[in-house]
Formats: structure tokens, sequence, C-alpha cells
């Protein structure tokens, strides 16, 4: 369709395509005879109609939508025709339709909408919650009625409510356990268009204090101008008992061979950047697993199999869960912070460390008295680590795979035989094919599309006992810093003794970039 919504009265335009599918194939289906039915909410029939498809298996036509017909959403349905016999695909000495006799319709219909709806003519934005909040305060939120037409609403009538969404934690703020509207009521518009709402942080008192649980106040406005129009919006004031929050950001698999840095942030619980003193601590946790395949059951009250009997059995899984959450390991990194200064941590220290699992904390007391922390597991590996805990690994052999026009990879597994799918996903197309690892191992050389301006992303795709595993696997194209410099000049020769003035185009990539330019003019 031309649109997704229509007013009633005004004239829709719809275009079908007719596609069968046939032993993975996918085609168009021309000279096709299709019913179309067009129904309002009501399931009144608007308009029925047979048409056929055109050589390239599409069909088009037009209704006009009733004036004074119901709004809602409508459907368009294609169907089987009542008398397919008079079809030009029909074969009369089989008595059978080769596409209607054998389809398995997927989604033949779609929806529009029908609305009385005009454009409007003015919006509401709220002012960004910059403050921090304690609980059983009064907070003020301001916000704004701004007209497309630049005239102020003034003495505009606002009506808005105050509801709270309860969290019992931080940690856990997906779902509300508890919700309540706190307040609600009306004022006006100033003489700028500007209002202010103004409610009382009231918290759930069922919930412990210790637990630090977070109230999320969401503050609704409708506002109706002078002509009746009504916009509406909201937005949310985070208070709890605390007021910190922490991140500290790190890749889940990081490699020696690349730059690595943990990226700080500390805020108030609105968003907003908020400084504060702190710890970073990194424990040893593990050593790398051997084993790549999870229990497929828990581990049983009473072992069917010995240890032994277990690894003949079932080698590639894990035999029990060794991992300890409550664990935090061997301490062999710890580091005060002050995030007014301290943005990034460079990870260049774990070159010398073990390969396998760790776990990172970021702590601090906020402004309360309360302990903030918030921690991320991940793996440490180096540039020629074998990652046995994996089905397979994938690795880049030439340095230039652009400039190649092809990315030579080898692959290797501890299964001896392995069949993967490779992908190769460019924006407008994608190319497969399958390799086999014998002995555990295969080179392949995958082609590059050179004049591709992105990095190229290849999938590795393979099922092993019943589990469909995949390895993503990025070519990263290198910046090669050439830049284009294009020089203008300009005089007014119409005015006497005017200045020449110049001017630079530096692109690079044909994007604008920003510079330090530096000039040196001297006179001949």
């Amino acid at each position: 369709m031309d649109r997704a919504i229509y007013r009633p009265g005004q004239k829709a335009y719809v275009k079908g395509i007719a596609i069968q599918s046939k032993n993975g194939m996918k085609s168009i289906v021309p000279k096709l005879t299709v019913y179309v039915e067009v129904y309002d909410p009501n399931n009144n029939t608007v308009l029925e109609r047979e048409y056929t498809t055109n050589e390239f298996g599409s069909f088009t036509f037009d209704f006009i939508i009733p004036k004074n017909g119901v709004t809602g959403e409508y459907t368009i349905e294609a169907d089987e025709p009542d008398d397919i016999e008079n079809d030009e695909l029909y074969n009369k000495e089989e008595d059978e339709h080769p596409f209607w006799d054998n389809v398995d319709f997927n989604y033949p219909e779609v929806q529009f909408s029908v609305e009385e709806y005009k454009r409007p003519t003015f919006k509401i934005e709220f002012d960004a919650i910059t403050e921090t909040f304690a609980l059983n305060d009064t907070v003020s939120v301001l916000g704004k009625a701004i007209s497309f037409s630049g005239v102020n609403l003034n003495d505009s009538k606002v009506t808005y409510s105050v509801e709270r969404n309860s969290y019992p934690n931080y940690r856990l703020a997906y779902y509300p356990n508890e919700s309540l509207t706190i307040t609600q009521g009306e004022t006006t518009t100033d003489a700028e268009g500007k209002f202010k709402i103004d409610f009382k942080a009231l918290p759930y008192l069922d919930y412990k204090k210790e637990n630090l649980p977070v109230f999320h106040y969401i503050i609704s406005a409708d506002i109706t101008d002078g002509r009746g129009e009504t916009q509406s919006s909201e937005t949310t004031v985070k208070v709890g008992y605390h007021a910190l929050e922490l991140t500290a950001s790190l890749p889940s698999l990081i490699n020696t061979k690349n730059e690595n840095a943990i990226k700080l942030k500390s805020t108030n619980l609105n968003g907003s950047f908020l400084a504060t003193k702190g710890t970073v601590k990194i424990y040893y946790k593990s050593s790398l697993d051997t084993k790549f395949k999870p229990r497929v059951f828990s581990t049983p009250d009473i072992p069917g199999f010995s240890e032994e009997e277990f690894e003949r059995f079932f080698p590639y899984e894990k035999t029990v869960n060794t991992d300890d959450d409550d664990a935090l390991g061997t301490l062999i990194f710890s580091k005060e912070v002050n995030t007014e200064i301290d943005k990034e941590i460079s990870l260049d220290f774990l070159k010398s460390n073990e390969v396998g699992n760790y776990t990172l904390t970021f702590s601090a007391t906020d402004e309360f008295k309360n302990k903030i922390e918030t921690s991320s597991n991940f793996t440490l590996l180096h540039e020629n680590t074998n990652q046995s805990n994996k089905l397979f690994t994938v690795n880049q052999i030439n340095a230039n795979p652009f400039k190649d026009g092809f990315v030579e990879v080898e692959i290797r597994s501890d299964i001896k035989t392995l069949y993967l799918n490779v992908s190769t996903l460019y924006e407008s197309s994608e190319t497969e094919k399958v390799i086999e690892l014998k002995n555990g191992y295969s080179k392949i050389k995958v082609p590059i599309e050179s004049e591709s301006s992105d990095d190229v992303k290849i999938n590795f795709e393979t099922y092993f006992e019943n589990e469909f595993v995949t390895e993503p696997f990025t070519v990263v194209k290198k910046d090669t810093g050439e830049i284009d410099i294009a020089i203008k000049s300009f005089r007014n020769k119409i005015e006497p003794g005017s200045e020449q003035t110049w001017s630079f185009i530096i692109t690079k990539k044909n994007q604008a970039i920003w510079i330090n330019l530096k000039l040196l003019i001297g006179k001949a």
C-alpha cells in the first residue's frame, strides 16, 4: 500500500505480488487469478473483486474508503477465486490448478488504519532530569508546550498524573512489583508555554531499605490548547534510598593481542553524570574449561555413572558445574579511581596473566553511605591460546584481505570430521558454501568485495549432537588514512582592492572530517 493510515473518503492504492516457493526456490506466479476482498473492522465487505497477475507476477488496484465508514483496522485479503476452472493456468486435462490446488498460504492478508486525524500543531517537551532526589523529597518537573508555528501556548490547560512503579532491587528493574497513582491534578501553561508539576516522592514501605529498591515516578501530561487540540507526553523520575549507579564496560572475551580497556561510568539514578571515588578490582576465578558443551540435564542427587564412565559416554559435556558464582577468586589487581578523572583503565597488564575466567568489580559509596557495586565476568586469552572450550575456532591468516580480495582463515576443532556452513554477509547480498574439516583442520579462502566500505561479517555454523553452533567472524577494514583536499579561492573582481579568500574542503572516503589545520602563508 502507499501508506499505513488513511482518512475516510480517501483513495487507497494497492499492489500485490504472487510468490511461490518450490524446492527451496522462490519465484513469481504470472497469469494467476486472485480473489481480493477488503472489509472494515466490523467485517463488512468494502470491496470484492478478481484480479490477474501480469508477467511479473503482480497486480494493482485502487478503491475509495467509504466517507461515512467506521474507523479502525481494515483488512485486505487475497484468496482462491470461486471459478478456478476459468483461470488461464488451469489444466483441464489433469483437472488441476498448478497453483491453487497445491498452495499453502502464508500471511495472505494485510491491514491498514482508517482514522480521522490531523497534523499536530504543538508538542510537549519535559526538561531533562539532572538532579539527585531523596525519598519523601518534593520533586519538581518542568515542561513546555512548544508550538510549531513559534507562538507560545499560554494559558493552556495541563492535566497530569504521577504513577509510582516499585522495583525491589536496583539490579532487578525489569518489571514493577507494585504500581500506584500517587497524585493527579491540573495546572496551566504560563506566558512562555511552560508548566511545573510538583509531587512528593513517597516510597513503597513494604520494601526493605537495605535491598536498595528503586521507585520510578512516571509523570504523564495532557495539554489542550484553545482550539481543542490535545497532545500527550510523559517522563520518568527515578528515586531510591541510594543515589549512585556504576557501570564498568569491557568485552566478555578479551584477547591480549588487542588493545583493551575498562570504561568507567558513574551517574545518579536518572542517568546524569555524578563524580565518585571508588575501587576497581579484578579476580582470577578459574582456568579455561576444556569442555565446550554444557550438561543437557542437571547433576542428579544420586549419580548414575562414575566420573570415568561419564567422561567415556559424554566426552564433550561438563561433568559438573564447577563455576561458583559467589566465589570471586584470587585478587590480581586493585586500583582506587575517581570518575571525574578516570574514564578508562588500560588492561595491557593482563598480557602477563594466566588465561582463564576472571571477575571485575567496581564499587563505591554514595552520599547516603550505601555501598554500590557492579561486577562483570570475562575470559582472558592470549594471541596463540587454544580455545579448547569451543567446538571450533577461526583465525585469520592474511593481514590485508581487502587488498588481496579474499580473507584466508584456518579452522581448528577437536572433532576430526566436521561440516560447516560458511556465509558472508554484505548489505545487499549473501554468499554461502559448505566446508569439511578433516582431522580437525581446514584452511580456506573466502572472497571479499574490495570496494566494500564496511567491515565484512562471516558466519561459521554447524549442528553438533543436536545443538546449533555458530561462530561469527568479522573482517575489519583498516583505515588507510588517505584524505582528499580541495582548495578554492575567491576574489570579488568588481570591487577594487578586495581581499582574496581561501576555502578548503577536506574529506576522507567522501565524508567530511574534523582536523586541526595549520597554515603558513608567505609573500613571494
